[in-house]
């Protein structure tokens, strides 16, 4: 169908920019997430790995869900603040993730087969611990 078709291209299309140019890394302390700001940053810059510090979800708010991204989200167990996600375009395996509520990590196994680690990190303030 047309629809898989255009999918096979656009997957066509990404390995030849990772040949090309890598891997796109990008990194944000976003004060509070919303959805338009994650939008915002995905349609300014082409990321394939997108790390968010100061997410400030709670333990109750609904699971981030973005569309074409895996995400990987650590919430702060006490406070009002804090948290943090790393999200992955799809079409990229994950191989590991670990992680608390202060810093994370990712396996990816990028074209080729090559391993690659990326870690997301927030430290808070001393007196917020």
């Amino acid at each position: 169908t047309n629809g898989s078709a255009k999918k096979r291209k656009h997957k066509q299309e990404r390995i030849k920019r990772w040949e090309t140019s890598g891997i796109h890394i990008g990194s944000q302390n976003v004060a509070g997430i919303s959805l338009l700001k994650v939008y915002m940053i995905l349609g300014t810059h082409t990321l394939d790995v997108l790390c968010l510090q100061e997410t400030w979800l709670t333990k109750s708010a609904v699971t981030l869900d973005i569309p074409g991204y895996q995400v990987f989200e650590q919430r702060r167990g006490t406070g009002k603040r804090g948290g943090i996600a790393i999200i992955v375009r799809n079409g990229i395996k994950v191989i590991r993730h670990i992680g608390n509520e202060f810093s994370q990590g990712v396996c990816l196994q990028v074209h080729g087969g090559e391993k690659l680690w990326v870690g997301n990190v927030y430290m808070p303030p001393t007196q917020n611990l």
